[in-house]
């Protein structure tokens, strides 16, 4: 075989298998997402609140049970049905936060705290300190009977609502017990002492309950867990969640992020048929630029949104 010959055949194979191995933009419409936990920032007024969410070409919409937040303002059946009236295939998730307690919620008990706001004689046992960054809630030994029967009262409440499926926030918070002061620093896989297993392992057997709870009450009934991308590296956990959400994979306080560990199992996850949507916070003028070189290189999904998730925000289109 001449040398050319030879070399021109060498070139083609390297550039067939560097396109092999480089991911490829999507070759059909990515799902949209609406992610509002405030709408009566939204809209002051529940029906307007409600209309404006309904008219959103959003695919999948997150929202809380209630239009402000509060149990006496639930959602109705008839009004999730209003969110698919002008997109009948639209999902809508429940935002359940399962590894914290917040004040608000029906649950919350007043005579839990002492009078410095810190868990005092008459709190469970489940209770933990407070969030240093978000006032009013509180880490819960997430592992803890009590508390996730309460849990799973609310997860009944919601499905007998009609939602498709819940959100599940704070699936991180076993990063939160893997401190370990003996050492002043964080221990991947530590193990509990209340139940002999890793932190890692009770949170996923956590979600895996709620998951089979779920639908033995409305049969697929959808589980989105957000962020603790480290968990996807069990396939248990892969195989009983449909998606997830992970917020500020790209972005630093508005700066490209250097190491983005989680991708990887990220990328597995939507090469097995699950969805997976990235939530981004800041202006999407300043971040537009990198999250569509992104979105080309790897096809997930792209919110810009604001952070106390008061609007729909702003989807990334390749």
């Amino acid at each position: 075989m001449p040398a050319t010959t030879s070399l021109l055949t060498s070139l083609a194979l390297l550039l067939m298998l560097s396109s092999c191995s480089q991911p490829k933009a999507p070759d059909h419409q990515l799902p949209t997402l609406g992610y509002v936990l405030q709408t009566d920032q939204l809209h002051p007024k529940r029906k307007k609140a409600l209309t404006h969410l309904s008219q959103s070409q959003r695919d999948w919409l997150i929202i809380e049970t209630s239009f402000d937040g509060s149990p006496k303002n639930r959602w109705t059946s008839t009004e999730l049905d209003l969110l698919r009236e002008s997109h009948p295939e639209r999902k809508i998730l429940a935002y359940l936060s399962i590894g914290e307690a917040e004040v608000y919620r029906a649950y919350w008990k007043k005579d839990w705290l002492d009078a410095q706001g810190n868990p005092g004689p008459q709190s469970p046992k489940w209770l933990d300190q407070e969030n240093p960054n978000w006032k009013g809630n509180f880490k819960v030994r997430y592992w803890n009977e009590e508390w996730q029967s309460l849990i799973l009262e609310e997860l009944k409440r919601i499905v007998s609502t009609g939602f498709d499926g819940v959100y599940l926030d704070i699936i991180d918070a076993y990063e939160h017990f893997e401190y370990n002061p003996s050492i002043n620093d964080w221990q991947d896989h530590r193990e509990n002492e209340d139940t002999g297993h890793t932190f890692r392992q009770d949170m996923i057997s956590w979600v895996s309950r709620i998951a089979q709870h779920s639908r033995l009450l409305q049969n697929n009934f959808l589980v989105f867990p957000q962020n603790g991308a480290a968990l996807l590296a069990s396939p248990q956990y892969r195989q009983f969640i449909d998606g997830i959400g992970i917020e500020d994979l790209l972005f630093d306080q508005g700066e490209p992020r250097k190491n983005l560990d989680e991708l990887p199992h990220l990328l597995k996850l939507k090469n097995e048929g699950k969805d997976v949507f990235l939530i981004e916070y800041g202006s999407h003028q300043k971040l537009l630029p990198y999250a569509k070189s992104f979105l080309k290189s790897h096809g997930l999904p792209i919110l810009i949104t604001d952070r106390p998730l008061t609007g729909l925000g702003k989807m990334i289109s390749p």
